[in-house]
């Protein structure tokens, strides 16, 4: 059960709108990691429909998942479903920001360097780079 808390596993099905937007997302997010950081996307849908095992991890995994699409793994913390595109992006934001290759600065972060400056009209104030 250790390596529950190693993996970065997507289990979807074909035909799910909710995997759908997951699966989009996770390719773009996927793209901006190192491959060894990245989110395996498992298709379930054999499994889903037909009880075949088409992939080990998902024998492995078939207790957590419970035949709720989508599931999200990711070092131990299990999401399921999602209903909006952003609810998703958010949570994968901030799962995966600290390992961005490059990284990206977020709007609502606070990341400036911010000095007080004296002003002869307002007395001091407050400059951000």
């Amino acid at each position: 059960m250790l390596e529950f808390f190693n993996h970065r596993i997507l289990f979807i099905v074909q035909g799910c709108e909710h995997c759908k937007i997951y699966k989009d997302i996770v390719w773009r997010f996927n793209a901006k990691v190192q491959v060894e950081k990245q989110i395996k996307i498992i298709d379930c849908t054999n499994m889903y429909s037909f009880k075949v095992k088409d992939h080990p991890l998902i024998k492995k995994y078939k207790k957590v998942v419970d035949n709720n699409y989508p599931t999200l793994i990711f070092e131990g913390i299990k999401f399921v479903g999602a209903s909006l595109h952003s609810e998703v992006e958010a949570i994968l934001q901030t799962l995966m920001n600290r390992d961005f290759v490059i990284k990206e600065t977020d709007e609502y972060a606070f990341n400036k360097k911010c000095v007080y400056k004296k002003n002869k009209f307002l007395g001091s104030v407050v400059h951000c780079d």
